[in-house]
C-alpha cells in the first residue's frame, strides 16, 4: 500500500515566523486559532507562492488565503504552526509503523509504533506493539498522513521503547547530539545485544564523556564566566590530544561509577566500525539517527 504521508519540517517557534521554512509545496497546519489572520485551529493549506511578507496558501477546504508568519505571537507555549513536507510511503504486512500526530480519543499518540496487519485498497489495519491494540484506518482518515516506518528511529523516539537487538549509529562531527543523556537512553532501548556503528570511536568516546547533557541556565552560564570559566575557543574545541594519551586513560567520570559502569578502551568494543576505508564522510544532516 503506497501512502502520501506528512513529514514535519522541524522549526522552532521563532523559525515558523521566518519565511525560509515555507517553502512551495510544503503543507502548513494552523494549530492555535489566528482571528486576527482569519484562521482557526485545524485548517491546513499547501504554499503555493511568496507575497512579500505573506505565504499563500492552497486551503485544504477550497479556496486560497495569505498567511503572516510574522505576526505568530512570540510568548506561546505550543507551537501556532506544523510545517510539513510531503512524501511517499510503501507500507507491506509485518512493517513497523511509528506514529508522527496523536489522536487521544483513540490512544493513537506520537512516537508510539505499531505493526502493520493488514494493507490495501479497504485502508490499513494496525496493532499497537505497546498493548496490543488493534486500530482500523479507512481512507480518508487523518492518521493515514500521520505516520511513517519505524526501522530507523531518533533517541528521543526511541524513550520508553524496548527491543531485543538494535544498532546505534552515533558520528563524532554531531557534537550537540553525543551527550551522556543521550547515549545512556539510547544503549538501555536494547535489551539483549546492541551494535554500534560509529565514524571514530575515539572521538565519540570523547564527545560523550565529556558532556552530560544537562540542560545550562543563563545564570549557570554568567556564573562560569566569572570565575574564569569561560567557554574553550574555536582552536581550543579542535585541538586534540595524542592518540597515546587517549589510550592510556583510564580515568571513569565519577557519575559513571555510581551507576557501576567500567571504561572500556574504543578500540575494545566489538561491533565498532572504526576509520572506515575509503569512506567519504557524509555532511547531510541525520537528525540523530
Amino acid at each position: 500500500m503506497r501512502l502520501d504521508v506528512l513529514d514535519r519540517v522541524n522549526v522552532t517557534r521563532e523559525g515558523a515566523r521566518l519565511m525560509k521554512g515555507y517553502q512551495s509545496g510544503r503543507v502548513v497546519e494552523i494549530r492555535t486559532n489566528l482571528p486576527s489572520q482569519g484562521f482557526t485551529r485545524g485548517d491546513r493549506g499547501v504554499v503555493t507562492g511568496i507575497e512579500g511578507d505573506r505565504v499563500r496558501l492552497a486551503m485544504h477546504a477550497g479556496g486560497e488565503k495569505l498567511f503572516r508568519p510574522d505576526a505568530l505571537a512570540k510568548n506561546l507555549r505550543h507551537d501556532a504552526v506544523s510545517i510539513y513536507q510531503v512524501k511517499q510511503v510503501e507500507l507491506h504486512i509485518g512493517d513497523r509503523i511509528r506514529w508522527t500526530d496523536s489522536d487521544r480519543k483513540r490512544g493513537l499518540n506520537n512516537a508510539d509504533l505499531a505493526r502493520v496487519e493488514k494493507a490495501g485498497n479497504g485502508g490499513l489495519v494496525v496493532s499497537s506493539l505497546a498493548d496490543g491494540t488493534v486500530h482500523q484506518l479507512k481512507p480518508g482518515d487523518r492518521m493515514l498522513e500521520q505516520l511513517d516506518l519505524a526501522y530507523a528511529i531518533n533517541v528521543h523516539v526511541a524513550q520508553g521503547v524496548t527491543t531485543d537487538h538494535g544498532i546505534l549509529a552515533l558520528r563524532s562531527t554531531e557534537r550537540k547530539l553525543l551527550n551522556e543523556r543521550s547515549f545512556l537512553v539510547a544503549l538501555t532501548r536494547v535489551a539483549d545485544k546492541v551494535a554500534l556503528i560509529v565514524d571514530d570511536g575515539r572521538k565519540v568516546e570523547r564527545g560523550v564523556l565529556r558532556n552530560p547533557g544537562d540542560k545550562t541556565s543563563a545564570l549557570e552560564v554568567i556564573d562560569k564566566a566569572a570565575v574564569g570559566r569561560a567557554a574553550p575557543s574555536s582552536a581550543e574545541r579542535g585541538s586534540e590530544p595524542p592518540a597515546e594519551a587517549v589510550t592510556q586513560r583510564t580515568d571513569v567520570p565519577e557519575r559513571y561509577l555510581e551507576r557501576g559502569a567500567h571504561r572500556v578502551a574504543a578500540r575494545a568494543v566489538d561491533h565498532v566500525i572504526d576509520n572506515v576505508i575509503n569512506r567519504t564522510p557524509d555532511r547531510q544532516p541525520d537528525f540523530g539517527l
